[in-house]
């Protein structure tokens, strides 16, 4: 132990002879995330060559996430790179939005922590010897904060609807089970759907959140249950104009859910 640091906080803690200094009290990490979280598909802006998808998958334990690259050209796909990020916090959910991968999670100090990463890619296939998908070019801290009602995220999903060139993210915090929307140009909050809205918003039954797109019903974002969910445990949130707000919450059936997507002149379903 340095002596410095001892006779600096003597006047706060003086230990006996012989009495050891209690270690710093520790906090526990969260609950492991799902790995599978979202697809990484860059836009032909970012990529001219096209053609690169990854999944997003993360690790809360090891905090470390993980894209496998792939390059589809002419319908046929190629494992192209897997690669690691290791990070400062514990992440729970991950989402890709306007070539932005935005990472929540939680810190050592019991602080909630959202970081948005962007990338810059190889121009493929014209350079075939590159041996990577993607540099990480920027890290940009969204949110960095433990206050009530934020603590904790569940699940994190694209808002489908946000016109603005930024884009943005719901966010469900584990505490409040609020379902918060997150402007990435702003870094800053509003209130989408409170917790108490549907019960089954308190479930903890659910592996993340499926967007589609459907013709005549609008974008719709449904819970997507464990495998051992029950009948009863879809939820589904409703953006019926497509203007990035959630008008209204259903609870479909499995059967309902199913014939709602069957007819692919309908829908559209998203990476």
């Amino acid at each position: 132990i340095d002596l410095g640091i001892l006779l600096s906080f003597s006047f706060l803690v003086v230990p006996s002879w012989g009495q050891s200094v209690p270690p710093p009290q520790t906090v526990p990490p969260p609950k492991t995330a799902h790995s599978y979280q979202c697809n990484v598909v860059p836009s032909l802006a970012a990529t001219p060559g096209g053609g690169l998808k990854a999944q997003v998958k993360i690790s809360t334990s090891r905090k470390k996430i993980w894209l496998d690259w792939s390059f589809h050209i002419d319908g046929a796909g190629q494992d192209f790179d897997r690669q690691s990020i290791s990070i400062n916090f514990w992440p729970t959910a991950a989402a890709f939005t306007n070539d932005r991968l935005v990472v929540a999670g939680k810190t050592i100090k019991n602080k909630t922590k959202i970081v948005a990463y962007q990338f810059i890619y190889p121009n493929l296939p014209s350079d075939p010897e590159v041996q990577y998908a993607a540099l990480v070019s920027s890290t940009q801290t969204l949110y960095n904060k433990r206050e009530a009602g934020k603590i904790g995220v569940l699940h994190m999903w694209n808002n489908r609807g946000w016109s603005t060139p930024s884009g943005a993210v719901f966010v469900q915090f584990s505490d409040s089970r609020d379902i918060q929307l997150l402007d990435l140009a702003s870094s800053t909050f509003s209130l989408s759907v409170p917790g108490s809205t549907h019960p089954l918003l308190a479930s903890d039954r659910y592996m993340g959140v499926t967007p589609v797109d459907h013709l005549q019903e609008g974008l719709l974002y449904l819970f997507s249950p464990q495998p051992n969910g029950l009948p009863e445990d879809l939820l589904m949130l409703v953006d019926s104009n497509r203007d990035g707000v959630i008008d209204a919450h259903q609870s479909p059936s499995r059967s309902e859910w199913f014939a709602l997507i069957s007819d692919p002149s309908q829908v559209t379903l998203f990476d």
